[in-house]
């Protein structure tokens, strides 16, 4: 197997990209999380999920037609890396490093941030320890995306994808007939769970209060950096035809409804099929509640309290392999081929490509150990760290021809830099306390990260050199669909 083979698949169809997207996606935040988030917070995090759903239609509508040309159009680009390289014809590959060390920091950090919580989740359950599991069940995953690629993960999507939805409905289903729904609203109604989500990352605590514009504005924020991951911005590169996008768009507006509605509804029937066990802002305990309470209800309950935690394993492993991926494919394809590192023939890519691989899943095992102690929200805060830089970057990229290098480069740092900053830097006296930007305007990260972002790009892309004519030329090409 060649590079272009692990990255691209073989013969990908529309309706198994849509799954795959999708899956990868929403599978850890949909399975995982949003349930615990309905159950805590109440119906307000809706504004994030419709956040997702918005960039979803923008991605689909806009980028992925115009990542999918530049692909066709210039001899198989594969990684992001290697986009940004063609879209500025940039030959010292600076723009290719910078992006690549981001990509591959970043993903790993947040892969291990995912293997911390499944071990936490599942020693939770079992009462013990299960490290030696976890990194069996991790190297298993790394031996197979090494070996089969992205073919794996288009073939597996489609089970994936049935597996999560038939599970959560189950679920619903049984705790809804468990327990009846006259006791299941007299539970819910004695719960008091009255609020949602009021700061930034604050996911893990209960408010108390009611949402505010700020916090609508905040949560709606999250689902745009659905564009800046990645592993989904490269599926489009994929494909070879627009009709695999069409079809695959499709299959995600549909697929994603369904699964977010479903799990939006076990996450508020379980307020009351919970009661007894009182409300907990820890997701694995949460988890635990759940799987127990399940455990309780017989045969069938046992049975789906089961499938239900391997589908959560299945869930939190999807991210990691889109991770895996992602990051074998940049190390090889843009640190050491095109960085010319070493050079590798081409009866040596299969092996090289499986070595990168395991090295990737030892390296999110060893992180996962490194960063045990920080809690699930940090998930967050690296995820709008690599959204902040890439999604506004590639966007611009896309969608404006006067975008240069300099801009790119300006874009990815400023975005790189804007949450830490914005976040933890606290430069404002209120009230004789010391607070952060975003504290200040009573807003997540995201927004002024991703302003800041383009303002960068558009600033710095006009005060330097145009890019060259053939470049141009080629953005106009792609814009105007001339290659389809």
């Amino acid at each position: 197997m060649n590079i272009l083979d692990f990255a691209k698949g073989k013969n990908m169809q529309g309706y198994q990209l849509g799954f795959l997207t999708t899956v990868f996606l929403v599978g850890f935040m949909g399975i995982v999380v949003l349930p615990f988030y309905i159950y805590l917070f109440g119906a307000g995090i809706f504004w994030e999920y419709l956040g997702v759903f918005i960039c979803m239609i923008i991605l689909w509508n806009v980028q992925a037609f115009r990542l999918m040309r530049y692909s066709r159009t210039s001899e198989g680009i594969i990684s992001l890396p290697g986009f940004f390289s063609v879209r500025f014809d940039e030959k010292t590959g600076f723009i290719r490093v910078l992006s690549s060390s981001e990509i591959i920091v970043i993903s790993l950090v947040v892969a291990g941030l995912l293997i911390k919580e499944m071990n936490l989740i599942l020693s939770r359950v079992f009462g013990k320890d299960v490290d030696a599991y976890v990194f069996i069940i991790l190297m298993i995953t790394a031996l197979h995306i090494g070996k089969f690629g992205m073919e794996i993960l288009a073939r597996t999507a489609v089970i994936k994808a049935v597996l999560f939805f038939t599970t959560i409905l189950g679920i619903g289903i049984f705790m809804y007939f468990d327990v009846g729904i006259y006791q299941l609203i007299r539970n819910m109604m004695q719960t008091n769970i009255t609020g949602s989500v009021s700061e930034y990352l604050n996911i893990m605590f209960h408010s108390g209060r009611l949402l505010t514009v700020n916090d609508i504005i905040s949560l709606a924020s999250v689902g745009l950096l659905a564009s800046g991951m990645p592993f989904l911005l490269a599926c489009f590169f994929t494909v070879t035809e627009a009709e695999s996008i069409s079809t695959g768009k499709k299959v995600m507006l549909v697929y994603s409804l369904l699964l977010f509605l479903t799990c939006a509804m076990v996450g508020g029937i379980s307020r009351g099929y919970l009661y007894e066990q009182k409300l907990t802002d820890s997701l694995s305990v949460y988890i635990y509640y759940l799987y127990r309470r399940l455990a309780e209800g017989g045969f069938c309950g046992g049975m789906l309290g089961n499938i239900y935690l391997v589908s959560m394993i299945f869930a939190i492993l999807t991210g990691i392999e889109g991770t895996i991926s992602v990051v074998t494919t940049v190390i090889f394809e843009d640190i050491l081929k095109k960085g010319r590192l070493v050079r590798i023939k081409k009866r040596q890519e299969e092996w090289v490509l499986l070595t990168v691989s395991i090295l990737a899943g030892v390296s999110i095992y060893i992180l996962s150990r490194c960063i045990r102690f920080i809690s699930v929200d940090m998930i967050l805060v690296f995820l709008s760290t690599l959204g902040c830089s890439i999604s506004p970057t590639v966007f611009m990229a896309l969608v404006w021809k006067r975008m240069n290098r300099y801009g790119c480069v300006a874009g990815l740092m400023t975005g790189l830099l804007g949450v830490p900053v914005f976040k933890y830097v606290q430069l404002f006296d209120v009230s004789g306390i010391k607070v952060s930007l975003c504290e200040v305007l009573g807003l997540n990260t995201i927004v002024p990260s991703m302003i800041i972002s383009v303002i960068m790009i558009i600033v710095v892309s006009l005060l330097t050199k145009k890019e060259s004519k053939k470049i141009e030329d080629q953005f106009v090409e792609v814009r105007n669909r001339l290659v389809d």
